[in-house]
């Protein structure tokens, strides 16, 4: 990246290099938005997610696949994951545990089934 060019946004949006492109100003408001989004996913997921990433570009192709691997399966055996399933299962909404909130409280929407 030092070496290269500067290019503009929407040259980094089309390199895949961005998450949203917004109109001048609407930075700060598109950047909460995302925040909030982010705040709601789970927390071991996002904890795993993120190490793994810090560690790839150390590994080789081969050891990125297996923690990959190992992620997915640890994080298969959560109550996160099978929640997942059971709503896949019954056609409905998940129900997802807010931050701030006791652990006993779910917030659930459009239940089918």
């Amino acid at each position: 990246m030092f070496l290269r060019p500067r290019f503009s946004a929407e040259g980094a949006s089309r390199f895949g290099l961005l998450t949203d492109l917004v109109p001048a100003g609407q930075a700060p408001a598109r950047a909460l938005e995302l925040a909030a989004e982010a705040a709601r996913l789970p927390r071991l997921a996002v904890a795993i997610t993120k190490q793994a990433v810090n560690v790839f570009p150390e590994t080789s192709r081969e050891a990125a696949l297996l923690i990959e691997r190992l992620a997915y399966a640890a994080l298969g055996q959560t109550k996160d994951a099978g929640e997942a399933a059971r709503a896949g299962q019954v056609n409905r909404e998940l129900a997802v545990p807010r931050r701030g909130r006791s652990a006993d409280r779910v917030e659930k929407s459009s239940l089918v089934g």
